[in-house]
């Protein structure tokens, strides 16, 4: 079962061509799962990454499928590397 609330949801984009789902949450945590997933155990495939300290307002992929940019409402982008479509790396230093 999916280990958030539904309310502390912010924002979300999915990739199709990634078949990834991402959401923002009010603590500045991006959630990452494969779907659709079958069978539907978000638990299991569900990948978190810390990115900000306050509410993420917006998520994008870039067009090559290689960065997903986020923005907060704590005043920072932030840019991660997508390793794989299940794993999320942070660039330090962007």
């Amino acid at each position: 079962m999916l280990n958030i609330e539904m309310d502390n949801i912010t924002c979300f984009h999915y990739c199709q061509n990634l078949k990834t789902l991402f959401l923002g949450t009010e603590n500045g945590e991006i959630l990452s799962f494969a779907w659709p997933n079958k069978p539907l155990n978000f638990a299991k495939n569900e990948k978190k990454l810390k990115l900000h300290g306050g509410n993420i307002t917006s998520i994008s992929v870039s067009s090559d499928l290689k960065y997903l940019i986020t923005i907060a409402d704590d005043n920072s982008l932030c840019i991660c590397y997508l390793t794989f479509v299940q794993n999320l790396k942070r660039i330090e230093g962007l």
